[in-house]
């Protein structure tokens, strides 16, 4: 995704979020800064999976200010 926003001359920010709470942080930052969409990555363990487990995609989804695209690995 990084190469191709580069490429189209998008501005973007690349992040790497790190800690026990990687969904906050990133809608944190996204508040903060203002941001206009998160994008991030989904490994599509499926729905029981994703329940069981905590989902931080969506995490995102549910509790950003802003728009959010997930994309499938």
């Amino acid at each position: 995704v990084k190469e191709l926003l580069e490429k189209e001359k998008v501005e973007h920010e690349t992040l790497a979020i790190l800690g026990s709470n990687p969904a906050r942080a990133l809608k944190d930052i996204a508040k903060k800064e203002g941001f206009d969409l998160i994008v991030v990555g989904s490994r599509g363990l499926g729905s029981a999976a994703s329940l069981l487990l905590g989902s931080v995609s969506r995490q995102v989804v549910v509790g950003a200010e802003c728009d959010v695209l997930v994309v499938k690995k």
